[in-house]
């Protein structure tokens, strides 16, 4: 039988999958982790992952939003000081990749919605599910060299001092390459130490705990 049992741990939630349909991460993690199904921010939270995305950067993310909400449902972004980057949901409730400022700009017209899905975003690729976005006219991280970095559930503006457009979703995994080499390879956790959900990162044998 399978059960689902589901983790506060103050700042993010785990759902932790226990039964024969589970899969676990290809490496091993250290003791004091337990691997869980998906850590789940409820709107508030969000994680750092401490890349900084260049022209060679590609993000591959398994996820779900648990809430569609116009503007306020960010994935993950990055800005230059300018302008800024998402993707996320748009105020008309499409699945929208927004590039402005210095980079060049990928948009969709796919509707969002709270089925989970895989995203591929790269200067080469920009697909949902595996299939490319048919109007995504240009490539992302053109120009990628701000220096910010990354963060899951949330935006990290660089014309604002505040995390914003926080998200209301579950990340299942998500993995940063630079070119071919796996720079992050995120597996949802629970620490034993204090119970605290993240993620940890079998690249650099890494703990990203949440923040809000």
């Amino acid at each position: 039988m399978n059960m689902v049992k589901k983790l506060v741990c103050g700042v993010i939630s785990a759902a932790v999958a226990l039964g024969a349909a589970c899969t676990w991460a290809a490496a091993p993690l250290p003791a004091g982790y337990t691997e869980v199904q998906y850590v789940e921010s409820s709107g508030s939270q969000y994680v750092n992952t401490g890349i900084a995305p260049k022209t060679t950067t590609r993000v591959v993310c398994d996820f779900q939003y648990t809430e569609v909400n116009g503007s306020a449902q960010c994935g993950w972004g990055e800005t230059n000081s300018k302008e800024s980057f998402f993707f996320g949901v748009a105020g008309d409730n499409t699945f929208k990749v927004s590039v402005s400022g210095n980079f060049t700009t990928s948009p969709t017209g796919v509707a969002a919605d709270t089925a989970r899905h895989t995203f591929d975003l790269s200067t080469s690729a920009l697909k949902l599910d595996g299939t490319a976005f048919a109007n995504a006219s240009t490539s992302p991280f053109t120009n990628a060299s701000s220096g910010n970095t990354l963060y899951l559930f949330a935006l990290h503006a660089g014309w604002n001092p505040f995390v914003v457009n926080k998200a209301s979703m579950r990340i299942f995994s998500c993995q940063i390459y630079d070119g071919d080499a796996l720079v992050r390879d995120f597996v949802p956790v629970v620490r034993g130490s204090d119970n605290k959900a993240g993620l940890y990162d079998l690249v650099s044998e890494s703990f990203f705990g949440a923040t809000g």
